[in-house]
Formats: C-alpha cells, structure tokens, sequence
C-alpha cells in the first residue's frame, strides 16, 4: 500500500512540475524547418536561454525560464524576431505566417502580449494618419492661398483625436500591471527619433520623462528598452539645435541623475549602465560627456568599480585636454631592440630619445596595431595628410601595439614619421601611462606636451588644422 501511495505521490509531483513549466506554441509556415530560439533581457545585455527546431509545418515548442518576469526575444533562424511579454507561469500560443507579420500575429493565453500587439496594430495606423493630418496642417497654415479655406481648426481637431487615441489605449490598461508601465516606456522610446525629425517641440517634454524614469526598476532592467532608450536619448539631446555647452550641460544632467537614481536603490547595477553610457559617449565622440560621467564615477561612494573600468574612467580625468601628457622614454624600446638584438632601431625612432626631444610645435600620438582594421583605414590616411601636418610643424609619433617585430615593420616600414616598438604590445608603459583601451587612439599635443584634443580620426584632426595658428 506505501508504495502505492509513493508512485502516485511520485506522478503528482510530475504532474506538478510539468504544469509549472512554461512553453511558447507556435505555428509559422514561414519557419518550417528553421532554428527557434528564445533570450531574455539583463540591462543591456540580451541572452539566448533556449532553442528548438520548427517541424516541416513551422509548429515548435519552447521552453521559458522558470519565474522570468519581463520581454523575451522570440527569433527564427537567427534573423527574425519579435519581443513577447511573460508575466504568468501559464503557457501560450503565437500564430503567423511568419515571427514579423504582426498585423497578421495571433496570441492566445497571453492578454498582456495580446494588448502590446494590438498597440503596435493601432500605432502604425495612427503614425500614418497623424504624419498626413500634420503634413496638412502645416500647408493650411504658411499657404496663403489655403489660409483662407480655414481648415486649420478641422485640421487640429482630427489630430488630437488621433493623439487622444492612442494615450486612451494605455490609460485603459489594468493599474500597475506591467502593460500599463510598459506601453508608455515603450511609446516614449519610438517617439524621439520622430520627434528629431518632426516634432522638436516635443524634446522639453522627453527631457521631463526621461528624468522621472526609475532606472532601479526590475521591470525596466528585464524589457530591452535600456540600450535603445539612452541611445535615442542621448542621440536627441546631441541633435536638439541648442549651442553645444547647452548640450554638454543637459547630458551631465540626465548623467548624474541616472548615476545618483542606481546608486540610491540599485548600486550593483551602476558599473554595467556607467560602463553602457561610456562607451556611447565614446563611440559617438562625445568626450566632455565622458569626461563628466568618468569624473562622477570615481568620487562616488555608492559602487566599488573593478580595476579595468576604474582605469578607464581614471584615463579621462588623467588625459582629460590641458593636462600635460606623459613623457615617453624611447630608451625602454632600445633597450627590449638590443635585447632582441634588432638593430633596427634607429630607424624609425631617428634617433630621438623621447617623446619631448621630437622637434615640432605639435605632436600627434597615434596607438596602433597591425591586425586593427581601423588603422588599416587611418594610417594610409595619415600618411597622404603628412606633408599639410609638416606645414603646420606637427610631427607624429606612432606608438606600436604590436609584439612582433615583423607585423610592426608592416605598418612602419613606408610611414615618414617616428615609430615607437617595444615587444610589449598592451602591456607596455606608454599604454598604461596614456590609458589606452582601444585602437586606434590618438592625442594631438602643444607645446610642453600639453594635451589638446583627443583625435577621433584624420577628418576629425582636418578640422583641427583649420583652428591652429
């Protein structure tokens, strides 16, 4: 009789288990035979937790993560995909013709994500009609031959109902559900490259909501609006049309708002998102902002920051412009030439002994490697604008990052300027002395070394001749 009871305890708990999974349907004749895959959201990061194959009639299954709360990215093939809200342990269905048709997208057993798609459904009606009624509006009013016809108020009229519309969709949605929180979000995100383009009137309103978000949330951490949302954003602030001190202004704003906002409630998130805005602020050459949010990043107290972030966030405030940049002892690298016994030295230092013995007015540092494929762009540049930086008593210093000398000679060997090798590739003293991280990088310095302008590339030191005496 125990053993009786013990299998069929055994089968329950089976059972149990078994209902407490949760699986994603789908029928997709687009996908048939196809990868399916499934990621969830971590800030920025997006990462696959599952996959399967569809059938030769493009019906799969997949399996959600146990307790996930928040978007998932539902892929085919690796290309195709559409984001999907899970907040129930239930399982449910999504059928198409394919992951993208979403006007043709049915869901069942899943209301939330029923509501997102039938708000996108809408939306993209409402974006069309609003882009001609708005079109409209401005020919009725500058057109003096139509001012007279007086539709302007028709015109205002159709437009706030279709606005009125869609903010009406979002506020029937249940309080505090996340479709209540997420739509607005979500809503927010698509509008600012149309409100850049269209709409600069609705930037100051943008400002205001991005500066009310709570960056702490659980629910933001887990949508996959975090890298699109500081990137629109800031990608607005860049493009406002204010004066660029208004700008840089405005950026460290928002910046200390989301720094003092994580490290108040989430510090274990504040290195992963200042790591995120830093290399946005990098990537798009935006060094002031950079420069603010490295400042701000190492005299906080609320986040201990790992060695290489710290370097990084620490090279800014060391090599930020008017400091004077590290000598360079070239001896270090005749020296490691002797030992290797490479003769070659001499000829490509030209018999300087470091970087403040280089003769010119100015000095471009360039950090390079062979196998870099942007240097395999700037360098060649470099070299054809050689002759207008001598006119200008420039000289550059080429700072090898390789370890071999045959891949230096590679990039050295045709190049007029002085190159520095010392076998050390990364790990040499001109590196950590300059805070390198990425290459190519360059500094143009002044007199006494002292720095200038963190170069971006040849267009952008183009530019800079053009400002120098």
């Amino acid at each position: 009789m125990k053993r009786t009871y013990f299998i069929a305890f055994t089968l329950l708990l089976a059972a149990v288990s078994l209902q407490a999974q949760q699986y994603i349907n789908g029928s997709f004749p687009a996908h048939a035979r196809q990868a399916i895959t499934l990621s969830t959201y971590e800030g920025f990061q997006r990462k696959q937790v599952a996959e399967t194959t569809a059938d030769s009639l493009g019906n799969f299954r997949i399996a959600c993560p146990s307790g996930y709360r928040g978007v998932v990215f539902l892929q085919a093939n690796k290309a195709e995909g559409i984001e999907v809200i899970v907040m129930q342990d239930n399982s449910f269905t999504l059928k198409g013709n394919n992951l993208l048709d979403i006007a043709n997208l049915t869901c069942i057993n899943n209301e939330t994500t029923v509501a997102l798609y039938t708000y996108y459904k809408q939306q993209v009606a409402r974006e069309k009609a609003l882009a001609g009624w708005k079109y409209l509006e401005k020919v009725y009013a500058e057109d003096p031959y139509l001012k007279k016809y007086n539709k302007g108020t028709v015109v205002s009229q159709e437009i706030g109902l279709l606005e009125k519309e869609g903010t009406d969709f979002i506020k029937a949605q249940p309080s505090g559900s996340y479709i209540g929180w997420y739509l607005p979000l979500i809503s927010f995100v698509r509008d600012i490259p149309v409100s850049i383009q269209r709409y600069p009137e609705r930037i100051p309103g943008h400002i205001q909501q991005f500066m009310h978000t709570d960056f702490s949330d659980g629910w933001l951490y887990r949508s996959g609006l975090l890298p699109v949302l500081m990137e629109n954003y800031y990608f607005m602030l860049e493009n406002m049309g204010k004066p660029l001190d208004s700008i840089y202004v405005e950026m460290n704003k928002s910046t200390d708002y989301i720094v003092t906002n994580l490290k108040e409630k989430r510090p274990e998130w504040l290195q992963e998102t200042a790591v995120f805005l830093f290399n946005l602020f990098e990537k798009r050459s935006l060094y002031p902002a950079a420069e603010h949010l490295s400042q701000t990043m190492l005299t906080q107290n609320g986040c201990v920051l790992d060695g290489k972030v710290s370097a990084r966030f620490e090279g800014y405030r060391s090599m930020k412009t008017g400091n004077r940049a590290p000598d360079i002892d070239f001896k270090q690298a005749l020296a490691k030439q002797k030992e290797k016994k490479d003769d070659s030295s001499g000829k490509y230092l030209k018999g300087y002994k470091s970087l403040s013995s280089v003769a010119g007015k100015y000095k471009l540092v360039v950090f390079g490697y062979n196998e870099c494929p942007e240097c395999s762009v700037q360098m060649p540049q470099l070299k054809q604008m050689y002759p207008v930086l001598q006119q200008h008593n420039m000289e550059v210093i080429y700072i090898s990052l390789d370890t071999e000398k045959s891949k230096f000679e590679a990039v050295a060997a045709d190049k007029p300027w002085v190159s520095y090798f010392d076998y050390a590739g990364w790990e040499g003293r001109p590196v950590a002395d300059y805070y390198v991280f990425a290459s190519p990088t360059m500094y143009l310095l002044g007199e006494k070394e002292q720095i200038l302008y963190k170069v971006v590339s040849p267009q952008h030191l183009e530019a800079i001749l053009k400002m120098l005496k």
